[in-house]
């Protein structure tokens, strides 16, 4: 993952951080207990190791990351749609895409993939990263879309600020661990 620090220290600190930042927003967005809706407890990575798989596989930039970070808690949300009964899929079912915080994690950064770069993978090598199936991760994808309505565009000032979300919470984060030494 490209991100704007250099030396190997501060760049390793600030992964550390982004994957931190990752997690605790997965988290406070899908509260519930994730192993009701993604595999089977005995299977499942930790959402740590999780999030960082994916991005290392990936190879995602750090504008990319902002962008899905904004995609996940837009669809928490609740964006209002013109067509409600298109865009909000039934969210109270216990099986849905949408319950799991992994595939919609996935999903945003698939989708601010492909909004922010030129060149981006197909839906077959996200299978591959992920180890998804193709079928699972087209509908994951669409299944997202529709709950944002399509709306993928962000003007500059919210990329702004979640830039500085994202900085003020690695700061705190490393402020913390200097208190705790």
């Amino acid at each position: 993952m490209d991100n704007p620090q250099k030396g190997t220290e501060k760049s390793e600190s600030f992964q550390c951080g982004i994957v931190a930042f990752a997690e605790e927003l997965l988290t406070i967005l899908w509260p519930t207990n994730p192993h009701l809706v993604c595999s089977s407890p005995a299977s499942m990575v930790p959402l740590e190791t999780y999030i960082r798989e994916i991005l290392q596989r990936s190879c995602v930039t750090y504008s990319t990351l902002l962008t899905a970070f904004h995609y996940l808690r837009l669809l928490q949300s609740g964006v209002p749609c013109e067509k409600p009964r298109i865009c909000r899929p039934p969210e109270h079912e216990q099986h849905s895409p949408l319950a799991c915080q992994r595939r919609m994690f996935l999903s945003a950064v698939m989708l601010a993939w492909k909004y922010t770069q030129d060149k981006c993978y197909s839906s077959r090598q996200w299978a591959r990263i992920s180890g998804l199936c193709l079928t699972e991760i087209n509908n994951n994808e669409g299944i997202f879309l529709q709950r944002v309505c399509w709306r993928l565009y962000i003007p500059q000032t919210v990329i702004l600020q979640m830039r500085s979300d994202v900085h003020l919470y690695i700061y705190q984060r490393q402020q913390r661990a200097v208190i705790d030494i």
